[in-house]
């Protein structure tokens, strides 16, 4: 299993959409940061393919300017 963590910035005006496009993504768990216009974005998965898959699909969100990984563990 593994579990990564990241930011999620989003180009002006376009926060609304990323979260909705991150939300449909079963592997992904996002929260709205109080403070600041950004995501918190948590993924799980089963094994590397499947984190790697994840990993293109994220990169195909339309509206995210940065995806900054915190913190990763796997297992």
């Amino acid at each position: 299993m593994t579990i990564q963590s990241y930011l999620v910035y989003a180009e002006p005006g376009r926060l609304q959409s990323v979260a909705e496009a991150l939300r449909s993504l079963s592997e992904c768990e996002i929260t709205p940061a109080l403070n600041q216009d950004l995501l918190v974005l948590v993924t799980e998965s089963s094994n590397d393919s499947e984190q790697k898959a994840l990993e293109r699909r994220l990169e195909q969100v339309e509206g995210i300017t940065c995806l900054a990984m915190v913190g990763g563990w796997a297992e």
